[in-house]
């Protein structure tokens, strides 16, 4: 059970962190549903998360973000949350399964180590039309959010699926749309679309509504209308001698080149690949298969399609993709795991943020963080509150855990005085980092050590090690970073101590 334990550990990407803010997570107003709800619409189709070190080559987690549902596209918005907007076809509200049918958000506030969910509402609706599907998002200059969706503007009348476009001003949850469609084609099912800003007047558009291929859309006054290009190819698919790969996403990869995420039919069902351009204009497919189905692992069956990518910095990229939910799909976790785990020691006027992951026989894994029910033995000593955030009060040991069906998980909390402690001299010093973020050089002041050396591993939000260093005295550390969430742990040998640090360049 220990090495059972250990290896569910291994996959979550959480690591321990002790910080001075205020806790920016928001509660949920659902929890998604868990399994299938049968085999027509979005009953039995499945969003999961995969993560990457290149942007190619990705690495399953078999993280659940969501059942019975479609469709997802993400954005990181410059605070570092992100939004990953799907269709529901199921949300639980008090307990009970309700049908959604209509778009929701996934959130994260810390890279994909736990998830809030959310309603998102819609002002201007067209009178007559259907509720908006397929979102597509991209973050404007000013910070606003555009959402491009599908709606059909009269159901059962002559007009077909078209795209508008929606304006959200509050952050993502609030979208006013626009009174026009802004593209459309003559007796073309318009669906799903994708877009990219390439620059002022480069502004493209790929919807589906042809098997097999896209059909492209290019506007130059700011995605207020698209003109249609006609039928679009990414690139043939050699499987389907018929069929070209399905535009998904876009990204910036780098300064210089964009990615293209798409999808198409194989030997072993849909598969995602990538394509690279240097204009946006001409695109070519690279040479890795990104993702093919891997129903041996329990937690996909049949397909892998509709990628959505968030790029966090230049080694850590988010995935996340659709599948179909297994027929054997476990819905009654056998585990719970809290993060970080075991016996840890704070000081009073410390905080810790605790992630809780529940784990299913068929493999699969869900974040509960925001579901379970968080308790603290002595809340004199250390208080928790609904979403896994504790604050260090009084001196002494409390007992933290949480309960979610029917389990529980626990970590023991021993809380010291903040100030005029005797240290010991195998007892690792009070490591502080400033300035925090930082561009460039980090100041680690780790007070007097005597000749203890302390040993500093910098990892990455997967767990990767990006810098390591021996010091045995207060020093500036050169970061040759790229932007992002980095964490600083200090070891002498005796005691670790793990802090959470931004660098911006």
């Amino acid at each position: 059970m220990i090495f059972l334990r250990l290896l569910k550990f291994n996959t979550l990407i959480a690591l321990l962190f002790v910080i001075n803010s205020t806790n920016a997570q928001i509660m949920p107003d659902f929890e998604p549903c868990i399994g299938s709800g049968g085999s027509s619409g979005l009953n039995n189709l499945r969003l999961l998360m995969a993560t990457s070190p290149d942007g190619i080559n990705w690495v399953r987690t078999n993280l659940v973000i969501a059942d019975r549902a479609s469709v997802a596209d993400a954005v990181r918005l410059p605070s570092g949350r992100i939004i990953v907007y799907y269709v529901a076809g199921c949300i639980q509200v008090g307990g009970s399964a309700q049908p959604a049918n209509h778009i929701k958000a996934a959130i994260t506030d810390d890279d994909g180590l736990s998830w809030t969910y959310k309603n998102i509402s819609f002002n201007n609706l067209p009178t007559g039309g259907t509720l908006p599907v397929d979102p597509n998002v991209l973050l404007l200059d000013n910070g606003d959010i555009n959402m491009l969706v599908t709606i059909d503007p009269d159901q059962t009348g002559s007009q077909k699926p078209c795209t508008y476009t929606a304006l959200s001003i509050d952050g993502g949850f609030t979208f006013t749309l626009g009174n026009f469609p802004v593209f459309s084609v003559a007796n073309t099912d318009i669906l799903d679309p994708e877009n990219y800003r390439f620059g002022n007047g480069n502004w493209k558009l790929w919807a589906g509504g042809v098997p097999g291929k896209n059909i492209l859309g290019i506007s130059t006054n700011d995605a207020q209308s698209f003109t249609s290009q006609g039928e679009w190819c990414s690139a043939q698919n050699s499987y389907s001698a018929q069929e070209c790969f399905v535009t998904a996403d876009v990204i910036l990869y780098n300064d210089s080149m964009y990615k293209m995420y798409a999808f198409g039919t194989s030997s072993n069902g849909q598969i995602i690949r990538s394509l690279t351009s240097n204009d946006g204009n001409i695109w070519t497919l690279d040479s890795t298969v990104n993702l093919i189905v891997y129903p041996a692992g329990g937690v996909e069956d049949m397909d892998v399609w509709a990628p959505t990518v968030v790029k966090l910095n230049d080694t850590s990229f988010i995935m996340i993709y659709e599948t179909r939910i297994p027929v054997n799909a476990a819905t009654n976790p056998s585990d719970l795991v809290v993060t970080p785990p075991g016996n840890i020691t704070l000081n009073v006027g410390d905080s810790l943020q605790f992630v809780a992951k529940a784990f299913y026989n068929d493999n699969s894994n869900r974040d509960i963080s925001f579901f379970g029910t968080w308790h603290s033995s002595s809340p004199a000593i250390a208080s928790i509150n609904t979403t896994g955030y504790l604050s260090a009060i009084a001196p002494g040991i409390t007992a933290v855990y949480i309960t979610y069906q029917g389990l529980s998980d626990t970590t023991w909390i021993t809380v010291s005085p903040s100030t005029n402690i005797e240290r010991k001299s195998n007892q690792l010093p009070v490591v502080n980092l400033y300035p925090n973020p930082v561009k460039e050089m980090l100041y680690v002041d780790i007070g007097e050590t005597g000749c203890l050396k302390v040993y500093l591993k910098i990892t990455n939000t997967f767990g990767q090690i990006v810098l390591q260093e021996t010091i045995s005295e207060s020093q500036y550390i050169k970061l040759p970073l790229p932007s992002g969430i980095y964490y600083v742990t200090a070891n002498n040998g005796h005691n670790v101590i793990t802090s959470k640090i931004a660098v911006e360049k």
